[in-house]
């Protein structure tokens, strides 16, 4: 099968770009037509060839009507060579979707998918200098950037594509670019970037958090036969350590709650014994990772069980295991120093804990700016059978350590702290931090931090903010239920007892709704809740479809007054495969700020178009997600959920009795924001036309917006500003 480059220019909608390969997709902006056009082997005169475009994670076997945004069939000629045209409309979202090409059913493209870079592509790096974007590669897996420049029009000025490293220069009076990189056949989205100014910044050290260069971890073997002492001791000096289980309990989720569990292997087996099969070992160390992952949610670090079996023959395939199913392994190999590893998969400490007085005073008086490590590691119940020395000795150490400043953390805390260090860039006077951890720099002898994504660029006098949700959350909760089912009424007490705000969708007039869902939105569900959907059984017209959108806004203001209306939830989803489909958009976005749909996300990410709004989950797979909505981050979280109050009678997971309790726990948080879909929308766009000149933030908008802003909270008042001067 040839390979086709159609993402180069379908994915980023632009004119046809210079292709290599057999096959391209063109947009012409003046009307909005797509053509996709290619050749596949073995094709041949009047073979049918079908082209599909449907929403990303969609399930091919079992397609919604919903998921599809076009499907074309023609015939290819004698060369194999097909075309199709169709028209785009003006909001159709081409970063969701997946291509596919089929001829006689066979597929002639595979699986062409658009989806966000991950940590599995950490080994690239772009930034800017302030004139250029520079990309940067390890030169692996064939990687290469394609860098496309956009006007503030959003018309695509220039593209560049090469292999390596290399770099860019922004065009005269643009400030805008996006970068891809070339991955496997995919172009895959890494980042979008704007010219920044040059910075001043000329040596840099790295330190740990705290603006040191010690840090100190400890690692104890075996599980909890003692383990819950050494913790209280701990958590009293604020002591970080990471803990090697060898089994599964549910007693083990409280009692290491404030420290790391990693996997010593599943049942502690001797792996240097040779009556353990390859297949024992390798059991034992996969069940090992999925056991803690099971009660912890993640498991990245692994110990040998004994020592490493290196004298096995197949030592290097078990090893190899360990590699693929965790960042680092630790040795019992005692080294005396405080080097950080070399080999993170032969992570040796500096010694056991009956020996960490004897290098402690080095560790704490030591010359030199390098980074400094004093890794401890042993068993608690070696507390037991030697207390008279062992017991004080800990309890001696830690108060000693607690005099100075030492970064204390777990054992994957250093692992991921000294990889994001790894990453850091400074080019062109300022220092660009491509990694998720924040990392603490000196920078010409100023002590910094330099935020995830961030980059500091020396003594500019530039403030770094971060706009949040008000009263400075960084969490923000918003239910949407349809339909005016009589059981809202007893949901919105639940949500009232609670704090808890909500949007209720209807679709007819009823007398009741002004008390029911008092202090509440009420947004349009259409008038008549009619399918507009292209697969109904009685389609709609175009007129019809757009009437009941109109109509539906007029009804709820009709109930709750001129302007109360400004949320939309389309009825059996959106109807993208209507050719009519712009038509009916135009008319919600004439209408309403908002339009909910029915698919789900499955994250926690600000909607980036609101007039495609997809709710994080179900109300009734709320659960699944409360746990990770509710740890903390530096990001922004939106928890959003759609469903019916009906649903709560029949759902066997989550009833009226879950709903409660979650709204219990929500409503006791100070960190969530409670609000309607209507004001998330407000103010999330309010956030984006924030902007700074001469190191003054203003607020345009007509909306109060919360930031932080060096690390002190304002709220910046509509049509406000704050003056950092």
């Amino acid at each position: 099968m040839k390979k086709i480059c159609l993402l180069l220019t379908f994915i980023l909608l632009i004119n046809t770009f210079p292709c290599v390969f057999a096959s391209d997709i063109s947009y012409k902006d003046t009307d909005r037509t797509v053509v996709l056009s290619g050749t596949a082997d073995n094709c041949t005169d009047g073979d049918f060839v079908t082209a599909m475009l449907i929403k990303s994670g969609a399930e091919r076997e079992n397609l919604k009507p919903s998921d599809l945004a076009y499907i074309g069939q023609t015939t290819a000629n004698s060369n194999g060579e097909y075309s199709f045209n169709f028209s785009a409309g003006k909001d159709l979202d081409f970063d969701n979707l997946e291509v596919f090409v089929n001829c006689n059913g066979r597929d002639v493209t595979g699986l062409l998918q658009k989806s966000y870079v991950t940590e599995k592509y950490g080994s690239v790096t772009a930034y800017s200098d302030g004139a250029n974007v520079v990309y940067k590669t390890d030169g692996t897996n064939g990687k290469q950037a394609y860098i496309a420049f956009f006007g503030d029009d959003g018309l695509l000025l220039s593209a560049n594509i090469f292999d390596g490293d290399g770099s860019v220069a922004f065009p005269k009076n643009t400030d805008t670019a996006k970068i891809f990189v070339w991955q496997n056949g995919t172009l895959v989205p890494y980042m979008k970037m704007h010219r920044i100014r040059k910075g001043i910044v000329r040596n840099v050290k790295v330190q740990f958090p705290g603006f040191t260069n010690k840090a100190l971890t400890f690692s104890y073997d075996d599980g909890p036969s003692s383990d819950a002492g050494i913790i209280s001791l701990f958590d009293r000096y604020g002591i970080k350590s990471t803990f090697n289980l060898i089994d599964e309990k549910d007693e083990y989720k409280e009692i290491y709650k404030n420290h790391e569990t990693a996997s010593h292997s599943f049942g502690h087996i001797d792996m240097r014994d040779e009556k353990y099969s390859t297949d024992d070992c390798i059991s034992a160390i996969t069940d090992g990772k999925k056991s803690v992952a099971k009660m912890f949610g993640k498991c990245q670090g692994f110990v040998w069980p004994y020592t490493a079996p290196v004298d096995r023959a197949d030592y290097s395939t078990l090893l190899n295991t360990v590699k693929q199913n965790y960042d680092w392994a630790r040795t019992v190999k005692s080294t005396g120093s405080f080097d950080l590893p070399g080999d993170w998969y032969e992570w040796n400490p500096t010694c056991h804990h009956d020996d960490m007085f004897k290098y402690a005073n080095d560790f704490v008086n030591g010359d030199g700016e390098d980074l400094k490590l004093f890794y401890i590691w042993g068993h608690t119940f070696e507390f037991n059978e030697n207390y008279n020395n062992n017991r004080y000795l800990i309890e001696d150490f830690a108060e000693f350590i607690s005099n100075y400043n030492v970064w204390k953390a777990t054992n994957s805390e250093i692992y991921n702290y000294v990889k994001a260090s790894e990453k850091l860039v400074v080019n062109g006077g300022a220092v660009y931090n491509p990694s998720n951890v924040d990392l603490y720099i000196n920078a010409d002898g100023v002590e910094t931090v330099v935020g995830a994504g961030k980059t500091y660029y020396g003594g500019t006098g530039k403030t770094e903010y971060t706009a949040v949700f008000p009263n400075f959350c960084k969490k923000a909760l918003v239910l949407s239920i349809d339909d005016g089912k009589p059981q809202d009424e007893k949901l919105a007490e639940i949500f009232n007892e609670n704090g808890i705000k909500a949007t209720f969708n209807v679709y007819y007039k009823n007398g009741n709704y002004a008390k029911r869902y008092a202090g509440h939105e009420v947004a349009s569900h259409s008038d008549g809740h009619i399918n507009m959907s292209a697969n109904a059984s009685e389609v709609k017209t175009t007129a019809e479809c757009i009437s009941a959108i109109e109509n539906g806004k007029t009804l709820v203001e009709s109930m709750f007054g001129t302007g109360s209306c400004t949320g939309f939830a389309w009825p059996y989803g959106v109807p993208i495969t209507r050719s009519d489909y712009s038509e009916l958009l135009s008319a919600v976005k004439k209408n309403y700020s908002y339009a909910r749909a029915v698919l789900t996300s499955k994250n926690f990410d600000i909607p980036t178009d609101w007039y495609d709004f997809r709710t994080t989950c179900l109300i009734t797979e709320l659960n699944g997600y409360l746990g990770d909505f509710l740890k903390d981050s530096e990001d922004l979280k939106l928890l959003s959920a759609w469903g019916h109050s009906s649903d709560l009678d029949t759902s066997e997971t989550f009833g009226w009795d879950e709903m409660e309790t979650f709204c219990k726990t929500i409503g006791a948080r100070n960190d969530v924001w409670k609000a309607t879909t209507a004001e998330v929308c407000e103010y999330t766009t309010a956030m984006k036309k924030l902007n700074m000149k001469n190191n003054i933030l203003y607020n345009p908008s007509d909306t109060d917006v919360y930031v932080i802003a060096n690390g002190e909270n304002i709220k910046i008042e509509a049509g406000g500003f704050a003056d950092f001067n």
